[in-house]
């Protein structure tokens, strides 16, 4: 099979986002949520996406959380594919397979979690690796960027119309739903604590609320203009590591966008 032939600055791309995909996959194996950590789930949120319902009315995970082997054997395929990836060369075949299972893992991972947790970095900024010919690939990557633009531009939009900006008690409420388990446990932990101080001062949380809608909206820029990827890219850092830090979200997923906006304007023009 022939090798799709890249720049050296792609190349470098491509292998620091599978570096980064590899990494976060690897914290989900040792928290036990991977494939293998899925194991015997009985319920699924299926949500309203279609692609939710046609994984699993092929019984697709309904078969894997059922055997422990398979979810077992397609972590490690996955851990391999991704090495192979990272430290060999790129293989179009390799990336289909981890393009679909990535996906299948995504899908199995947020139906079981009852909420959509927005981590589709796992798989969609894979998609522009999917083409070997460079006018699809080019055109593949403007796509995935105007997704992530219009996903986190839409995220700030959906606050101003929901008068979300303009209820002062709004982020307080919502750390409060957020850490009920953390208060339940008696947990004494540094966010614990962190959280406790922001609930009592609501002018803070109110200005963090702001910011964030303010980082979403900005994304409205890359519509017109790559000159401010690098910003974009700043910002998202700043946005998910400090939602990582207030509201206990890790951004694993999330990661591997942060990098495309950092690093995408070095090739793409």
């Amino acid at each position: 099979m022939k090798e799709p032939t890249n720049s050296k600055q792609e190349n470098n791309f491509r292998r620091g986002l599978f570096s980064i995909i590899l990494i976060e996959f690897l914290i989900f194996v040792f928290y036990g949520v991977s494939f293998q950590g899925l194991h015997h789930i009985a319920y699924f949120n299926f949500g309203i996406d279609p692609i939710y319902w046609l994984f699993f009315l092929l019984q697709i995970p309904q078969f894997i959380f059922s055997h422990r082997e398979m979810g077992l054997i397609l972590d490690m395929i996955i851990l391999l594919f991704l090495m192979y990836s990272v430290f060999i060369k790129e293989n179009k075949l390799i990336t289909w397979s981890l393009f679909i299972l990535l996906m299948l893992y995504y899908v199995c991972l947020t139906a079981t979690l009852g909420h959509r947790n927005y981590q589709t970095g796992f798989f969609l900024l894979i998609i522009p690796f999917l083409f070997t010919n460079p006018l699809n690939r080019k055109f593949a990557f403007e796509g995935v960027r105007y997704f992530y633009i219009f996903f986190y531009f839409s995220s700030g939009l959906f606050k101003i119309m929901n008068n979300g900006i303009f209820e002062p008690m709004l982020m307080s409420s919502t750390l409060k739903v957020q850490f009920i388990p953390y208060f339940i446990e008696t947990n004494l932990s540094w966010r614990t604590s962190l959280n406790l101080f922001l609930i009592k001062h609501t002018y803070i949380t109110y200005l963090l609320y702001c910011v964030s809608v303010f980082i979403e909206s900005f994304f409205a820029i890359g519509f017109f203009t790559k000159k401010w990827d690098y910003l974009l890219g700043f910002l998202l850092l700043i946005f998910h590591f400090t939602n990582w830090i207030v509201m206990d979200i890790a951004p694993i997923g999330q990661l591997s966008a942060i990098l495309f906006f950092l690093k995408y304007k070095d090739f793409s023009n």
